[in-house]
C-alpha cells in the first residue's frame, strides 16, 4: 500500500479456461432429413455465422455418413442443425465425431469442444403409413397388381415393403411364397413397393386378404390390409389415386379422381361410375349428386370445418352391371386460415381524391362470416385524424382528401 511494496509479491496469476460446451442431446427432425444437435450452453458457432458445409464441424470419419451436400446450420448459438445430403447413411444409435478445436462457448472463454454425440430418435418421428393401391375385384384373365408405393413416411430413404396374405382360403400357399420371394430377395430385402400375380393362382369367388408392412430406416413400421376376390367376369380395375386418407380445406373445391385400367377380357370401353358420400362423422352427408364419371368435383364449403367424411366409388361394365369394384376415400375436412390482404396493394394516390383502402379477406366461409378488424398505421400518427378513422371495424376505411 502507499507503493510499498507488500511482502511475497509480486504475485502470479493464472487464469483457467471453462469447460467446453458439451453436445446434450442428439436427434432427427420430423422428416428425418435434419438432425438437430443441442448444446449445454451457448457456443461462439465454432466460427459460422449461419451456414457451411458440415465438413466445418463435422470430422472426417463421420461426415461421409451425412451425404453429399450436407449442409450445417446454427438454429440458435446453442441448436446446430446438420441439413443430410444425397445418399446419407447416418442412423439412430450411430456416433457423430465433431471437428476438435472448433467451437468453444459464447465468450470464448473456454476450451474448445473435442468429443461426439449419439443421434436418437425425434420426439416427433416420421411414422409410415402403409396403402395399398389395387381393386377389390379382378377378373380372371387379368394380373393382379398390388402398389405399396404410396406409402408415405420413408425419411427420404428407401423403404422395406413386406407382403403376406391372410391364411384363410384354400389357395393362399402359392400366393405367399410368390409373396415371400417379393419380400425377401436377397440382393434387396424387402425392396418392392410393387407386386404382380398371376390370376391363376387365386380360385374363382374366393376372397383373399392381402397385407402390407412398410417400415422406414428409422425401425418405424405400419401394416394395411386390402380385401380382393376373383370373379369369371371382366372388371375394370379402378382404385383412386394416391393415398385413401386426405386432409383437405373446406374452404377449397375437392377433385377426386380414379386410375382405370379395362380388363383384357373387357368386350367393350363402356365403363360406368358411382360416386357416393356414405358416412359423416356429424351424420350429415354433403348434398353431391351421383355423377357416371372418373373424376368428382366437391364444391367449397360443402363439407364442414373438423368432421370427418367417407366417398365411395362403384365401377363396373355397362353390360356386367352386378360386377361392381369399389374403392373408398376418407376425407377429413379442416380449416383453413384466414388470409388478409388490401386490394390494390401498394400505390401512389392524388392529393385531390379521398382515398379508399379496402380489406380483402380469404377463408372458410365458417369463420369469415364472423371476424373484425383492427387497423392500424405507421408511424403513428400517420396525419391529423389518422387514429379516428382506422378505429373503424370495417373492411373499408375512406381517408377524406
Amino acid at each position: 500500500p502507499n507503493g510499498l511494496p507488500l511482502t511475497g509479491s509480486p504475485f502470479v496469476l493464472e487464469v483457467a479456461l471453462n469447460l467446453p460446451p458439451v453436445p446434450l442431446r442428439a436427434y432427427f427432425g420430423p422428416s428425418a432429413a435434419v438432425i438437430h444437435v443441442i448444446f449445454d450452453v451457448a457456443t461462439d458457432r465454432g466460427g459460422v455465422e449461419v451456414t457451411a458445409p458440415c465438413s466445418t464441424l463435422i470430422a472426417a470419419q463421420s461426415v461421409a455418413s451425412l451425404g453429399e451436400g450436407c449442409l450445417a446450420t446454427w438454429q440458435s448459438s446453442k441448436e446446430l442443425l446438420l441439413s443430410l445430403g444425397s445418399m446419407s447413411t447416418v442412423t439412430l444409435g450411430n456416433v457423430v465425431q465433431l471437428v476438435p478445436g472448433i467451437i468453444r462457448n459464447q465468450k470464448k472463454s473456454s476450451y474448445t469442444v473435442v468429443g461426439s454425440f449419439l443421434v436418437e430418435l425425434s420426439p416427433n418421428p416420421p411414422t409410415p403409413q402403409a396403402h395399398i393401391a389395387a381393386p377389390t375385384m379382378v377378373g380372371e384373365c387379368d394380373n393382379l397388381v398390388l402398389d405399396g408405393s404410396h406409402s408415405t413416411a420413408s425419411g427420404g430413404r428407401a423403404m422395406v415393403y413386406l407382403w403376406g396374405i391372410a391364411p384363410r382360403a384354400e389357395t393362399e400357399e402359392n400366393i405367399f411364397w410368390e409373396l415371400q420371394a417379393a419380400s425377401s430377395e436377397t440382393a434387396s430385402y424387402g425392396t418392392k413397393p410393387i407386386v404382380v400375380l398371376n390370376t391363376t393362382l387365386m380360385s374363382l369367388g374366393v376372397t383373399y386378404t392381402f397385407s402390407l408392412k412398410v417400415r422406414n430406416f428409422l425401425g418405424l413400421e405400419s401394416e394395411t390390409t386390402l380385401a380382393i376376390v376373383k370373379v369369371a367376369q371382366p372388371v375394370p380395375i379402378a382404385f383412386i389415386e394416391g393415398l385413401n386418407t386426405l386432409q383437405v380445406s373446406s374452404a377449397n373445391p375437392v377433385q377426386l379422381r380414379t386410375a382405370l385400367n379395362l380388363s383384357a377380357c373387357a368386350p367393350n370401353t363402356d365403363v360406368r361410375f358411382r360416386w357416393s358420400f356414405t358416412s359423416a362423422s356429424n351424420n350429415v352427408l354433403p348434398a353431391i349428386p351421383i355423377v357416371n364419371n372418373r373424376r368428382l368435383y366437391v364444391p367449397a364449403n360443402s363439407m364442414v370445418v373438423g368432421e370427418e367424411y367417407t366417398v365411395e366409388l362403384k365401377s363396373y361394365m355397362g353390360s356386367y352391371p352386378d360386377v361392381i369394384s369399389s374403392a373408398t376415400y376418407t376425407l377429413q375436412a379442416t380449416r383453413l386460415d384466414l388470409v388478409v390482404k388490401i386490394d390494390g396493394g401498394n400505390r401512389a394516390v392524388s392529393w385531390f381524391n379521398d382515398v379508399v383502402i379496402e380489406a380483402k379477406v380469404a377463408g372458410d366461409s365458417v369463420i369469415t362470416n364472423y371476424k373484425t378488424f383492427e387497423w392500424g398505421c405507421e408511424p403513428s400518427p400517420c396525419f391529423p385524424g389518422a387514429e379516428q378513422i382506422t378505429l373503424l371495424d370495417s373492411p373499408i376505411l375512406t381517408f377524406p382528401r
